[in-house]
């Protein structure tokens, strides 16, 4: 492993605490909905993520890396949001259907508190965009005909992962991840019938993962399949297909 991945690793768990995430998705049922994103990142988070960009940019360029991949991008823009930063890459959306309706970035003493709603005709439109196709979700029917929404798990799991069994290990990242908790909320047309969501009722399900509760759910976040069935009752649906980065 080249030396500014050992860096990045480090530095991106130092940056992840103190971040609150709250999207929720809503589908209707002709196929349309809508997105409404909002999270706060501390100011300390800011400081920490840019001095981490600053030594990265040092040793690729040492290494005559090229410019940055595109979830570095994404990463960049997350971890250090300006209104500017983030409608260049929510306007691109808009060629595929996706109208972004609000965004606002309001700086407090200590953290940014972003605000943003994409609306979107039609749910394959949403899925065409990159920032999806990396990190969405997939809608099919099952074996009884009703519907299936699914976040596909973003990576598979790794021995590194064991380490967070270890009452030493959780007590050394508590400093690191205290506060980093992400609630995905999802409303959908149908009845839900089953899920693995945190908390589910009638028609919508969230999916919850903090850090303070249960210290395995940053891990979980990212290797556990998010799943909801609804009900197919009156909706007539295209199936919806995303591809997820896996490791």
């Amino acid at each position: 492993m080249k030396i500014w991945r050992l860096v990045m690793v480090a530095a991106l768990g130092m940056t992840c605490g103190c971040i609150e995430f709250k999207p929720v998705l809503k589908l209707s049922r002709d196929g349309s909905g809508s997105l409404d994103i909002s999270y706060s990142v501390t100011e300390q988070t800011v400081a920490r993520f840019q001095a981490m960009r600053r030594l990265r940019e040092r040793l690729d360029a040492g290494e005559k890396k090229t410019a940055p991949g595109q979830s570095d991008t994404y990463m960049q823009v997350f971890l250090d949001p300006t209104e500017k930063s983030l409608r260049s890459i929510l306007k691109k959306y808009e060629a595929n259907g996706v109208t972004v309706r609000k965004l606002k970035v309001d700086v407090r003493n200590v953290s940014r508190e972003v605000t943003a709603k994409l609306e979107f005709r039609r749910l394959e439109d949403l899925a065409k965009c990159d920032l999806f196709q990396m990190y969405g979700f997939n809608l099919s029917r099952d074996d009884n005909g009703n519907y299936l929404f699914q976040r596909p798990a973003v990576r598979k799991p790794l021995p590194s992962d064991r380490d967070l069994s270890n009452e030493e290990h959780v007590k050394m990242l508590r400093e690191v991840l205290a506060g980093f908790r992400i609630a995905f909320k999802a409303e959908l047309p149908g009845r839900i019938l089953a899920s693995n969501a945190t908390q589910q009722g009638g028609y919508s399900a969230v999916w919850v993962f903090d850090f303070n509760d249960d210290p395995r759910s940053f891990v979980a976040m990212q290797t556990v399949a998010l799943q909801a069935t609804f009900e197919r009752t009156g909706l007539d649906l295209p199936d919806v297909s995303c591809r997820v980065g896996q490791q």
